[in-house]
């Protein structure tokens, strides 16, 4: 006699596939590797100003998704600055939530530097908050420094230069600091632009003689960080 055995195959269960969810919360760091960074004190201001007008703007930009900003327009530190979400949401933007969502890009990436800062953007559940800068620096992030160079004449013609300040308002607040030394600069030319040496801009002027020492202290007190000029007269 013989015994067949039969055998019943059954079919595997489906395993159900898992999609992982959008996370309601993140932040993406661009980084600084492509010399595109600016000072931390700038984009602050950036931040402070953008938010304001985002919050007094109320709703999105005419037929976009986003409230965008350009501010520091033809400098080093030009940055696009932005607050996506989709037009319908019931959302209004609020400027203490957009500034602590952005101080999160800011200090939340390139922690290496308290001073330099290359942005990215934060996802908030439904918003989106970005910035970044526009522009590639002189040099990269890791050669940044402040410094500045002055060349003068006994008749008080001079010509400064520097980089890594005075990169964000085409040199107002140095002329003003100068002015305030008392030493009245007329014919002043202020241009941003590269060299040999890495500047980031040139300024020339006239003023009273023997003013060299109004001209260093300003210099250096508006760079900051140390900044030491001595003007090279002749």
């Amino acid at each position: 006699m013989h015994t067949t055995l039969v055998l019943l195959l059954q079919k595997p269960t489906p395993v159900p596939l898992r999609l992982t969810p959008t996370p309601a919360v993140s932040r993406t760091c661009s980084g600084t590797g492509d010399s595109h960074y600016i000072n931390r004190e700038s984009i602050i201001k950036v931040i402070d100003g953008f938010c304001d007008e985002a919050a007094e703007q109320g709703t999105l930009d005419k037929d976009s998704g986003s409230i965008a900003r350009t501010y520091n327009k033809d400098t080093p530190e030009e940055v696009n600055i932005s607050m996506d979400y989709s037009p319908g949401l019931d959302w209004h933007p609020m400027k203490d939530k957009c500034v602590e969502q952005m101080m999160i890009v800011t200090d939340n990436c390139d922690t290496f530097s308290n001073h330099w800062k290359g942005g990215g953007s934060r996802k908030d559940t439904d918003v989106t908050y970005r910035w970044s800068p526009a522009k590639s620096r002189s040099v990269p992030v890791e050669q940044a420094t402040v410094w500045g160079g002055c060349d003068g004449t006994t008749g008080g013609s001079y010509t400064i230069w520097g980089a890594h300040w005075a990169t964000d308002d085409h040199g107002n607040e140095l002329i003003n600091n100068i002015k305030g030394k008392g030493i009245s600069p007329t014919r002043w030319e202020f241009h941003y632009g590269g060299g040999d040496d890495h500047r980031e801009w040139t300024a020339k002027f006239q003023t009273i003689i023997h003013a060299w020492p109004q001209v260093e202290a300003s210099m250096e007190s508006v760079g900051g960080w140390g900044l030491d000029i001595g003007c090279h007269i002749h």
